[in-house]
């Protein structure tokens, strides 16, 4: 599920009405890649698009193409939380350190802020990396955890992930970058298959319904996830956890993977069944 695995059923679909063969289908495969391979995977041909949030920059226009966004004015702005010094203004930032993904378009506005800070006589911001395997929610999980004093992400991502964690704090006044545009990358030179994405995505774009639809779903209501730290969700954790000590310590597995997996299957409701298991 997400929005990555909506688009890519709706492209399926697309696709085929387009087509309508009656002797084959077309097929969208969706292959988990680490951001920081994301660009160099698709330039060595191990797929034909990257849909990861990317918004458009000159800097990725140089080695890739993109696609027309189906998300337009995104503002990349600081989530702020426990741990988290006073500011008041964006120049609050001046002499402080900020970690990001080096992989991520969070780097480049950052260096620019900072080279506008030391223009002004102030003190540069200190950029330092962080894992890239840590996606937007997980820092913003770390904020809100006083693991990290704040954090940069999309302000659509921290709308929604801000209502999870309720001590991380949207700050849409303290504005990194603005007027980001988020589209698919394709390779250069695949002028067909960008016409094609082209085509799709001016049906499914963020202001058609179906773009509407996914930003309510995924971006404005919090029942798309859930807190596993809340104190149910606890107690069920609680219930079970010497169960996969036990049987994940005899299949050399970490006992911690394998509940977060069940927690993502069923939240460690052992009642649950898959639609697709009737008989289990």
């Amino acid at each position: 599920m997400g929005v990555v695995a909506e688009f890519g059923r709706a492209l399926e679909a697309s696709i085929n009405a387009r087509y309508k063969s009656r002797t084959s289908r077309f097929h969208v495969d969706l292959l988990p890649t680490a951001r920081d391979r994301l660009l160099e995977a698709l330039k060595q041909g191990y797929g034909d698009a990257v849909a990861a949030n990317l918004t458009i920059t000159p800097e990725r226009l140089a080695t890739v193409d993109f696609s027309d966004p189906w998300l337009k004015n995104v503002k990349e702005i600081i989530v702020t939380g426990p741990s988290s010094p006073k500011l008041e203004k964006i120049e609050d930032l001046a002499g402080r350190e900020i970690r990001v993904r080096a992989s991520s378009v969070y780097v480049g506005h950052l260096a620019k802020l900072s080279e506008a800070f030391v223009a002004k006589g102030l003190r540069p911001i200190a950029i330092k990396p962080i894992d890239d395997n840590l996606e937007d929610e997980d820092l913003i999980e770390m904020v809100n955890a006083g693991l990290l004093p704040y954090a940069v992400v999309d302000d659509h991502e921290a709308t929604i992930w801000t209502k999870i964690f309720p001590s991380a704090i949207p700050r849409a006044d303290l504005v990194v970058g603005g007027g980001g545009e988020i589209a698919w990358a394709v390779r250069k030179n695949s002028p067909e298959l960008k016409a094609e994405l082209n085509a799709f995505f001016s049906a499914h774009s963020a202001v058609t319904s179906f773009g509407a639809t996914i930003r309510k779903r995924y971006f404005s209501d919090k029942r798309v996830v859930k807190n596993a730290l809340e104190e149910n969700e606890a107690k069920k954790f609680l219930a079970v956890i010497d169960l996969f000590r036990r049987y994940a310590a005899m299949y050399n597995f970490d006992y911690l993977m394998i509940v977060a997996q069940a927690y993502q299957e069923s939240h460690l409701d052992q009642s649950r069944r898959s639609p697709l298991c009737q008989r289990c």
